[in-house]
């Protein structure tokens, strides 16, 4: 049962196809989103978190309209990096970022499950079925508030294994630490994915 040992040179090949497949899925997810937006389907959270992402441009960090410091409620340190999008775009620039990040997400997986010398065109079906599939699709979705900073703990937790599983130092260690950003409770996730990579290892020795 125990899988190859990461090889590094499949990690470096990122085929056409896996592109244009991410774009495909940003597209698609950021036209859905957008669409509900204009439809004003979306409500509180969304404007929310425009608040959090600018309100440090005012000199007030985390707080917004609705539970003023926000930093009583919930530890959002990585939500004036939306100033980015925020800015430019107000409220649909966080959208944008979920377009991105399904994307991002089909791209991490497809990195990972190469690594361990699985052939490309598996690969690009097995981050297919991930980036697509119901539950992906429904935490996207966010039918009633249509955006949180927790739905990008998926793509940073991807992102976070690669680097793991590659003895990249500097990437793990910036994923770590965006990840852990996001709320109070992400060093948790931090640490289950360590263990994951951790125990892959262990598999890895005992199959030898």
């Amino acid at each position: 049962l125990a899988t190859p040992a990461p090889n590094r040179r499949t990690a470096e090949r990122m085929p056409r196809a896996a592109l244009l497949c991410a774009a495909a899925l940003c597209a698609w997810l950021l036209f859905y989103k957008l669409a509900c937006f204009r439809g004003l389907a979306y409500t509180s959270d969304l404007f929310q978190f425009s608040q959090l992402a600018t309100s440090w441009l005012r000199g007030q960090f985390l707080t917004d309209n609705c539970y003023g410091d926000h930093l009583s409620v919930h530890t959002y340190l990585f939500c004036p990096l939306l100033a980015l999008v925020v800015v430019p775009f107000g409220p649909a620039g966080l959208l944008l970022i979920l377009g991105a990040a399904l994307a991002a997400m089909f791209l991490g997986v497809f990195k990972v499950v190469r690594l361990f010398d699985i052939p490309p065109t598996v690969a690009l079906g097995w981050a297919a079925v991930m980036a697509i599939m119901p539950l992906s699709i429904q935490v996207y979705r966010d039918e009633i508030y249509g955006f949180h900073v927790e739905l990008l703990v998926p793509v940073i937790g991807i992102w976070l294994t690669y680097f793991l599983l590659r003895r990249n130092w500097p990437g793990a260690l910036g994923m770590a630490l965006l990840l852990i950003s996001i709320k109070e409770e992400e060093p948790l996730i931090a640490a289950v994915i360590a263990l994951a990579v951790a125990c892959e290892d262990l598999i890895r020795a005992a199959g030898a």
